[in-house]
């Protein structure tokens, strides 16, 4: 059978009290070593993942700043257009109303200056009428006088007429 040597027992005892004192002094402070070691590990995953998820929420809203800011810009040229249109506009219409408003003020002038010219001729006429009545009347010597003072009235008006034309 089986044959127990006391060197085994020995040995196995050796074994145990040394399992007990590794297991007392050794093995718990190894494990405590690697409890820390994995609780650190973990800690430093958890940190990683919360300054990503920081990172990627910082990241989404420069983004959309970034977006806001080109929707601002947008809207502010299309302003800035608009309102240079209406400006633009604005600056037509008042140069279309004074242009108006020259043409219908040198219409008018014209238009005077065109009364006072026949105004004037009127009187001319009426003055020269007057002048060859009263040759006529201080002169009844005959038609060939009348036919001269005739020809003279109409000299005279015309002239006057070319120089009222002009």
């Amino acid at each position: 059978m089986l044959e127990i040597n006391a060197g085994i027992i020995w040995v196995i005892i050796n074994l145990i009290v040394l399992y007990i004192v590794f297991k007392k002094f050794l093995f718990d402070r190894i494990m405590n070593v690697i409890e820390k070691r994995n609780q650190m590990i973990n800690e430093q995953f958890d940190t990683a993942k919360e300054k990503q998820e920081a990172a990627d929420a910082l990241k989404k809203e420069y983004e959309d700043s970034l977006q806001n800011a080109r929707e601002e810009s947008k809207q502010i040229i299309q302003t800035a257009k608009e309102n240079g249109q209406k400006e633009y506009n604005r600056i037509i219409e008042e140069a279309n109303d004074k242009s108006l408003q020259i043409i219908e003020q040198a219409n008018t002038a014209a238009q005077n200056d065109r009364e006072k010219a026949l105004e004037d001729a009127r009187s001319e006429i009426a003055e020269l009428a007057v002048m060859a009545a009263a040759k006529i009347v201080a002169d009844s010597a005959g038609s060939q006088i009348d036919a001269s003072l005739y020809n003279d009235f109409f000299a005279k008006a015309g002239k006057q007429h070319d120089i009222n034309s002009n």
